[in-house]
């Protein structure tokens, strides 16, 4: 008799549900997405509220039997969406008797890359990279349900916004007065790049990435590339020509970044003795940063590995279901007699209590 986890995930801006087996076979993943440039916290709670029942609902029907573990989203979400799935899976565990286990959402995006792949192909230890907008980060996996944070990757020292790397794309896309919505930038600019050429590599020979304790920081990025952009008169640029320098001059920056990028995974890769690379999360999606750890990781004969659909990149109920079945197998960290311990991240709260509209 085939056994099932259920995972549930409000974290952010999508109500997803995922089913999965204890292979890590998919049966269901979905979601419903609010639009992502919403600042209202109000409209993101209630946006979960009317949804997240409708996508549980018709899995309960059809399979609550076989269903054997509840997994949720409890750590490190924003106050107003994430502990809407985590009471959607405390209710549904009571009413049911099932088990049930909270899992951190960004160590669950770790454990994308085993849906839909066989367990023996893994060879730890892993250095995985969580990048999207709102984190990155690098993970240290050493065994199946759980990672260590080695550092985290900022570009930013205002901690009132966003600061992973992707919303570093949305903000060089309005440095470039490019017309994009809050979360699109990385798209935009890795088609730019795809259809120029890094010929300006040597003027970003000053964009840097320095360690500081557990952190790596673009130091000042967004006022360099602001700077390079007036230096190389790209202001006064119009038509072909402003076309052209946009495919350059993005493919030349990415290539500058993920250089950077990779020679800072080189060193902790080393530390650790990683024999396999892995990248997940939104920005995982990036054909260029896929391909220059791709050719790091050949060359050194490491594994490297992404998830194996753009799905199971972005946040995912999948995703969920298949971290907390790892962590109640190995870690032997699942309960049936209580509630999750819901633990909304305060840098959340502090940013939407201040862009709180009723």
């Amino acid at each position: 008799m085939a056994r099932y986890i259920l995972g549930i995930d409000t974290t952010f801006h999508a109500s997803a549900v995922g089913l999965v087996d204890e292979s890590g076979r998919v049966l269901i993943n979905e979601r419903r997405d609010i639009d992502f440039t919403v600042e209202s916290a109000r409209k993101f709670f209630n946006f979960h509220n009317e949804n997240i029942l409708s996508l549980v609902g018709p899995i309960l029907e059809k399979y609550s039997q076989d269903i054997f573990l509840i997994s949720a989203s409890c750590q490190e979400g924003p106050f107003h969406a994430m502990p809407v799935g985590a009471i959607c899976a405390n209710t549904v565990s009571c009413i049911l008797n099932k088990k049930i286990i909270g899992v951190n959402h960004q160590i669950a995006h770790l454990f994308a890359n085993w849906l839909d792949r066989d367990i023996e192909e893994f060879i730890f230890p892993i250095v995985s990279l969580n990048m999207s907008g709102a984190h990155s980060n690098i993970y240290l996996i050493d065994y199946l349900g759980g990672a260590e944070k080695m550092v985290e990757i900022i570009w930013r020292d205002d901690n009132d916004r966003f600061g992973g790397l992707g919303a570093l794309f949305d903000v060089i896309c309005h440095l470039m007065n490019l017309d994009i919505r809050r979360g699109e930038g990385g798209a935009y600019l890795e088609k730019l790049a795809l259809s120029g050429e890094s010929k300006y590599l040597d003027v970003l020979g000053g964009l840097i990435l320095l360690k500081e304790n557990d952190t790596f920081i673009f130091k000042g990025v967004e006022s360099y590339i602001s700077q390079k952009l007036k230096e190389l008169g790209y202001y006064s640029m119009e038509g072909d020509d402003k076309m052209i320098f946009q495919n350059n001059f993005v493919s030349s920056l990415l290539s500058r970044l993920f250089d950077l990028l990779i020679d800072a995974i080189s060193q902790l890769v080393k530390e650790v003795g990683a024999r396999e690379v892995h990248l997940v999360g939104g920005v995982a999606m990036n054909v260029m940063l896929r391909s220059s750890l791709s050719s790091f990781c050949r060359e050194r004969n490491i594994n490297f590995k992404v998830p194996l659909k753009a799905e199971y990149c972005c946040d995912n109920g999948a995703m969920i279901a298949i971290s907390g079945y790892f962590q109640w197998k190995y870690l032997k960290m699942a309960h049936s007699d209580q509630f999750l311990n819901i633990m909304p991240s305060a840098w959340y709260y502090k940013y939407y209590a201040k862009n709180f509209e009723e």
